[in-house]
């Protein structure tokens, strides 16, 4: 499927939108030295991605199971996700 691209923007409106402002999502010099290396997108914006990655325009039916995703890598601005 087609990839998505991850922006900071879109990081940091999900942070708005949820209220899940926590550091490794929200402030890069803080994150940077407790974390990995700088800010990351949040799971479950991921799994929306992951969900997106599946539909084409113009729109069609289908299904995704996603499971018990399991995040191996952290997704940084600038990432594209794919979905296989």
């Amino acid at each position: 499927m087609f990839p998505r691209n991850v922006t900071r923007e879109d990081i940091d409106h999900f942070a708005e939108f949820t209220g899940d402002t926590v550091l490794r999502h929200t402030d890069e010099a803080a994150d940077a030295a407790i974390r990995v290396g700088g800010i990351v997108a949040h799971g479950y914006l991921i799994v929306s991605f992951a969900a997106g990655c599946c539909v084409r325009k113009p729109a069609r039916s289908g299904q995704l199971w996603l499971g018990e995703p399991e995040f191996l890598t952290p997704v940084k601005p600038g990432d594209a996700l794919t979905v296989t």
